[in-house]
C-alpha cells in the first residue's frame, strides 16, 4: 500500500513529465517558425528548466519522506 505522501510526490513526478513534453514541443514549432520562433524558442527553455526544477524538488520530497518514515 502506498503512502499519502508517496502519492503526492508521483503526482508532482507526473506534472513534471507533462510540462517537459509541452517544452518539447514548445522547442520542436520554435525551431518550425525559424527567427520568428527565437524568443518562444527561449521560453520553451525557460519552462524545460521549470520542469527539472519540478523534479528535483519532487526527489528531495520523496528522501524527506523516507527518512522521517524510517524514524517512525
Amino acid at each position: 500500500m502506498r503512502r499519502d505522501g508517496d502519492e503526492a510526490v508521483e503526482r508532482i513526478r507526473t506534472v513534471s513529465q507533462m510540462v517537459r513534453l509541452i517544452s518539447l514541443n514548445a522547442s520542436v514549432e520554435a525551431a518550425h517558425a525559424g527567427a520568428a520562433g527565437k524568443s518562444f524558442g527561449i521560453i520553451a527553455g525557460e519552462v524545460k528548466a521549470l520542469s527539472e526544477q519540478i523534479e528535483a524538488s519532487a526527489q528531495n520530497a520523496t528522501d524527506t519522506l523516507r527518512v522521517l518514515t524510517d524514524r517512525l
